[in-house]
């Protein structure tokens, strides 16, 4: 599956993923660019959904960034990710 083929824009500050018409994950952060939460459905984890929508967030505002408040998955991310 192309994770770069089903990323899609819904309002300000906030990405859907959907892959075949499935919702697979979002993405939302506030103003200053911290992102305020990452989910990802079960069946979807593991496949690069949260990546590509990091990288989908960080196209359409740069100042997208991982916050300082993260569960032990969350850092485990951005640790893989920065």
């Amino acid at each position: 599956r192309r994770t770069d083929a089903f990323t899609n824009v819904r309002g300000n500050n906030r990405m859907t993923g959907l892959p075949m018409g499935d919702h697979a994950g979002s993405i939302t952060w506030f103003g200053d660019g911290e992102i305020s939460l990452v989910g990802v459905d079960r069946q979807h984890r593991r496949q690069g959904v949260a990546t590509a929508l990091l990288d989908h967030a960080r196209k359409a505002d740069p100042s997208v960034h991982h916050s300082t408040s993260l569960t032990s998955d969350g850092k485990a991310w951005s640790q893989a990710r920065p």
